[in-house]
């Protein structure tokens, strides 16, 4: 079995900025990771000095290192006919070998470098990186075949660098890896039980038990806000 090692580490260049046509508000900006050769420190809020997502300001600690799997690049190579798809481009921290949405699980403890990690959920894919990759249902394509990525809150700081192994040292939640959780949320949506089941996992972040729990309530959950860049919506 391969080692799971982290391939690069990457932190926002906030002054390189990706302007696109195709973004109806001209103000709206969207920042590239860039890859660094050091090492990195990573905090319960992210890598320090880094720009973090939180959504409406909350659930930093949850969502302190986007990892993405290196064989993803492969496929999205292969895919769109073209090389020309830069690491970093979907906005994460890191880039890891040897894992993907089946084979990592919520509440996963690594050790990692310096630093112990623990899977707290799946990336919910926003139309930001349709405009980074110029494909208008890259967002949805992303969702729908599940190469997401997942998100890593930091139990231990340390600094992390590229090729360190990722030492698994618990996985309390077999039963839910990021991909069954993606099934539960986007395609089992009739089967309140293993939502009711998936929101019920101590190890999952907040946004998402929020979104579960919408759900059970009887919520609408309206994708296409989040799926397609504002032109399209206008358009269509």
């Amino acid at each position: 079995m391969e080692k799971l090692m982290i391939e690069e580490v990457r932190l926002t260049n906030i002054t390189r900025e990706v302007e696109l046509d195709i973004v109806m508000d001209e103000t709206t900006k969207f920042f590239s990771k860039e890859k660094s050769d050091r090492a990195l420190v990573a905090t319960e809020n992210g890598f320090h000095g880094d720009v973090t997502q939180s959504y409406n300001g909350k659930n930093k600690k949850n969502l302190a290192l986007y990892t993405y799997s290196s064989q993803h690049y492969n496929f999205w190579q292969e895919d769109y006919q073209t090389e020309d798809i830069p690491k970093g481009i979907m906005g994460e921290n890191l880039i890891v070998q040897h894992a993907d949405e089946f084979s990592v699980f919520i509440g996963d403890i690594y050790q990692c470098g310096e630093a112990t990690l623990e899977v707290s959920q799946p990336h919910i894919v926003h139309w930001g990186v349709a405009v980074r990759m110029k494909e208008p249902d890259f967002a949805i394509r992303m969702q729908n075949l599940g190469r997401t990525g997942w998100y890593f809150r930091v139990i231990e700081p340390g600094e992390i660098k590229a090729g360190d192994e990722l030492t698994l040292l618990e996985r309390p939640h077999p039963e839910w890896s990021i991909a069954a959780c993606h099934e539960v949320l986007h395609f089992d949506r009739e089967n309140l039980s293993r939502a009711l089941d998936l929101s019920n996992c101590h190890a999952l972040g907040s946004y998402w038990k929020q979104i579960l729990k919408g759900r059970l309530r009887g919520q609408e959950i309206l994708e296409s806000d989040r799926l397609l860049f504002p032109r399209v919506k206008e358009g269509s």
